[in-house]
């Protein structure tokens, strides 16, 4: 996201007031529609730039998990690349849109594999849930802090 501090520089803002100067709405709709291509395309390049860290991620795992699991035996390191080579093209089918997900996921249920979901979020939700109760007890003490201290003032 530091594209995003970028955005409106000195002349954008320029740019900005120029069309504002004008008086003249036209002006700022082609200013409001350049910006807003402009958002577009840091946006398209971020997420491709997040994409591309996130497969990586996903493939190293997958390597690491197949060559160290305690229950997958895998007799050659050749198995790995072989089987590597085989989860690109599984993943590119799925990104020319010749398969979807729920295909992927319904073959494997025909063979009987179940793959259990993973809710990713869920731990930082946690954490986020159980420091908003913390927070909310903290300011509660304060509150009954502050009204005993009022109490014991007025006495």
């Amino acid at each position: 996201m530091e594209a995003f501090k970028s955005l409106l520089d000195r002349n954008e803002i320029r740019r900005l007031e120029k069309a504002a100067r004008e008086k003249n709405k036209k002006h700022l709709v082609e200013w409001a529609i350049q910006f807003e291509q402009s958002i577009h395309k840091m946006l398209d390049k971020e997420h491709e730039q997040e994409t591309q860290i996130s497969m990586d991620i996903v493939m190293i795992a997958v390597a690491y998990t197949l060559y160290f699991s305690e229950e997958t035996v895998i007799k050659d390191k050749k198995d790995i690349s072989e089987f590597m080579a085989d989860l690109f093209v599984t993943i590119d089918l799925y990104r020319t849109g010749e398969y979807k997900p729920q295909e992927y996921e319904d073959i494997l249920k025909s063979v009987g594999v179940i793959i259990d979901s993973y809710n990713y979020s869920k731990p930082y939700k946690d954490k986020i849930a159980k420091l908003d109760t913390l927070i909310k007890q903290y300011e509660d003490l304060i509150q009954q802090k502050s009204r005993s201290n009022l109490n014991n003032n007025q006495e």
